[in-house]
């Protein structure tokens, strides 16, 4: 379970083509998706390298919701990049997952979904 629970920490790209990854894609996917993805990795970008902490990375998550109109149901936002990180339905909370990754892997990973 540990490597594929924590796999994703290791390797600069997240596999999205395996069975569970498929799966949530089809679960948690939606026509704003992409678009909230590009939002989210912009606003990452913006953060400072020596500011990217657990804190931040929340705040930061924070306001690419509100700037794509999610309100209530967060994981609407949440669960796109989620997937997008690591490919998993579960795991260590998302600013977390995003500090460990490191500030040039988490935008990587968002951004190759943007190409």
């Amino acid at each position: 379970d540990f490597v594929r629970l924590c796999g994703h920490f290791f390797t600069l790209d997240v596999d999205l083509a395996t069975e569970l990854a498929i799966q949530m894609e089809k679960e948690i996917w939606h026509d704003d998706a992409l678009e909230m993805i590009k939002v989210t990795a912009k606003i990452l970008e913006d953060i400072p390298q020596d500011e990217w902490t657990v804190a931040t990375i929340k705040q930061t998550l924070r306001k690419a919701c509100k700037e794509c109109g999610v309100k209530k149901k967060q994981s609407k936002l949440m669960m796109p990049v989620r997937w997008a990180i690591s490919g998993l339905p579960v795991g260590a909370p998302l600013p977390e997952t995003m500090f460990a990754l490191g500030k040039a892997k988490t935008i990587h990973r968002l951004n190759c979904l943007c190409l």
